[in-house]
């Protein structure tokens, strides 16, 4: 039997809006007694949604962008085990799991700000362990 669409539609619309199954939305979580992730809930630092001003300073640098960010297998995978790696760590704040990790030919640059010079380097040194000694550029800022 042939569902119509409109149909799906409506169901859709209505279990968004009600919050319908497991894990649509922090109310149904919290409802359920399930805790979002604790990296989820201690955002201590506010960051303001507009950040064109930190994006246009990038721009305007001349250093790489994450859309510049090449194509290679091999820097692909670098970055990648630079995320998992900062993901991984749960003593991290909101702020410092958003940071840009860019890889090029083998050299990993950290972009973004963190909450606190422990954060810093603690990033820094996960990108340090899998990138090797001299290939990081950290450009990581600490608010304050």
């Amino acid at each position: 039997m042939r569902v119509p669409p409109a149909v799906l539609v409506a169901i859709s619309v209505a279990c968004l809006t009600m919050g319908c199954g497991a894990g649509l939305g922090h109310n149904s979580d919290r409802l359920a007694g399930n805790e979002p992730p604790h990296h989820l809930r201690k955002a201590s630092i506010p960051v303001p949604a507009d950040n064109a001003a930190v994006q246009a300073r990038d721009a305007k640098s001349g250093d790489p962008a994450t859309m510049d960010h090449p194509e290679a297998p091999v820097d692909r995978d670098l970055t990648r085990r630079v995320r998992q790696a900062v993901m991984a760590d749960g003593s991290l704040s909101l702020i410092a799991y958003n940071v840009k990790i860019l890889s090029s030919k083998g050299r990993v640059t950290l972009r973004g700000p963190v909450a606190t010079q422990s954060e810093r380097l603690s990033i820094q040194e996960k990108a340090t362990g899998i990138a090797g000694a001299n290939n990081v550029d950290d450009q990581l800022v600490v608010r304050r």
